[in-house]
């Protein structure tokens, strides 16, 4: 179940700044800037948190389910928990913004190649 909830996570984080972006194309006056960053800024840390604490808490499950002898690799990686979930908790949101920062450049080309093509086709309208 850890398992499904870390890919739930992570996927809500691969997919946040896309949908966020999309409703602030078809929906500009209700979705500001300042909103669109608050959304991808919680919303972001939230899921990585998310992400991060339920990868660990898989590879818990992954070591109960060995009786009393894990592989040494599991246990290193279990093991290894401090800095990923510190950073995580502290930094989550930097996460969100850098992953969101190439979409956005992406979501502004388009907008600008929108906005250079609207002219030029009104006025070849008959």
């Amino acid at each position: 179940m850890s398992y499904a909830l870390h890919l739930l996570c992570l996927t809500g984080f691969l997919l946040l700044p896309i949908v966020v972006l999309w409703l602030r194309a078809v929906a500009r006056e209700k979705m500001p800037w300042w909103k669109a960053l608050l959304l991808i800024t919680a919303f972001g840390w939230l899921f990585i948190n998310g992400a991060v604490h339920f990868h660990f808490a898989h590879l818990e499950n992954q070591m109960n389910s060995y009786a009393g002898n894990p592989p040494e690799e599991l246990v290193d990686r279990w093991a290894n928990d401090g800095a990923p979930r510190v950073f995580a908790l502290f930094f989550g949101w930097a996460y969100a913004w850098v992953y969101a920062i190439p979409i956005a450049l992406v979501y502004w080309i388009l907008v600008l190649v929108r906005r250079h093509a609207s002219p030029t086709q009104a006025s070849a309208a008959p």
